[in-house]
């Protein structure tokens, strides 16, 4: 197995062995040596930079499904907010935005995902909930595929569930090849607690695999094992709202930066 070339890639790999599984690890591991494998093919720099994440990111476009380069963008953030600070949210969103840059240059769709339809490149601000919901998928799609956010609201959108059964699935309730989630409707509302079953589409059961594969954390003191997650254990409801208020609020400042953005070109 060949090693990262980068002495910061490996002291990175060595901090999260102290927090992480070994899956995990070895999933940076896989990233690492094919980002690293690119830049030496291609003579690139030895200091792992945004633009080296989005040019390989581009260059291996065909090679790679939706999920899985998001992964890769979303792991190379991780460690490139280690090695230089800075939020990894806002890197995998310059990243994506670059990569989107490139892809639109040579025709092709956008950076986290392949629909590019003329929903998604209106420029006009959002005024109506239908809108604001438009904007929501574009920005979830395109700069916070597969994470935490990503996966709550489509869950909440395909099912209908309420924030709080949305903060009690746990991992085992999700059943991706039969793309079905065991619910629990909540005592406040029904009395006692019981369970049923919705089905998933097939871009919700894909946003949460690409969640479960890169970005949920582990819960050591969990009896069960919750689907969604922060460093103390199973999300809170107060979270998951957090979460949602936040995402609308970034897919409308996202509009407005590509907006401004295209007005100057």
């Amino acid at each position: 197995m060949r090693e990262p070339r980068d002495d910061e890639m490996r002291e990175f790999l060595e901090m999260l062995e102290k927090s992480c599984r070994e899956a995990t690890i070895r999933s940076y591991e896989h990233v690492f040596r094919n980002v690293t494998a690119f830049q030496e093919q291609n003579a690139g720099s030895v200091d792992l930079s945004e633009d080296d994440v989005a040019e390989f990111i581009t260059a291996t476009w065909s090679r790679y499904a939706a999920a899985t380069r998001q992964g890769y963008i979303c792991k190379l953030s991780n460690y490139l907010a280690y090695k230089h600070g800075g939020s990894p949210e806002q890197i995998i969103s310059r990243i994506n935005s670059v990569v989107q840059k490139k892809k639109q240059e040579h025709g092709t769709a956008g950076a986290a995902g392949e629909t590019n339809d003329e929903s998604h490149s209106q420029n006009a601000p959002a005024e109506t909930n239908e809108e604001v919901f438009e904007l929501l998928q574009d920005y979830l799609h395109q700069c916070a595929y597969g994470r935490r956010e990503h996966a709550v609201i489509e869950l909440i959108l395909t099912t209908g569930c309420r924030v709080a059964g949305i903060a009690e699935i746990d991992v085992a309730d999700i059943d991706t090849k039969q793309q079905t989630v065991q619910l629990r409707t909540s005592k406040e509302y029904a009395g006692e607690s019981r369970s049923y079953t919705a089905s998933l589409t097939d871009a919700c059961t894909d946003v949460i695999a690409a969640y479960i594969d890169h970005e949920r954390q582990e819960c050591e003191a969990e009896d069960s094992a919750p689907l969604f997650t922060t460093t103390q254990g199973r999300v809170s409801c107060s979270t998951i709202r957090r979460d949602v208020k936040q995402a609308v609020q970034s897919a409308i400042e996202y509009q407005k930066s590509r907006t401004d953005t295209e007005g100057l070109d």
